[in-house]
């Protein structure tokens, strides 16, 4: 309750994710949150576009001696 009004929202969040691990590894995600009934509650239609990548920058430990 906010101020003594009582506010809800049910929304539906459907996601898709693609993991790449070649040349570096990257999760890339995309997700959309649709509102479907509210009351009292700010409402939107919503698009999130995550991409976290990460380096590994330690030595290839199973070429060695092959030098």
């Amino acid at each position: 309750m906010v101020d003594g009004v009582s506010s809800h929202l049910l929304t539906v969040r459907p996601a898709l994710t693609l993991k790449l691990t070649r040349p570096f590894a990257v999760d890339i995600g995309i997700e959309y949150t649709l509102p479907l009934y509210g009351k009292n509650h700010y409402a939107a239609h919503t698009i999130t576009v995550k991409a976290p990548v990460y380096f590994n920058f330690a030595k290839n430990k199973e070429n060695k001696g092959e030098e």
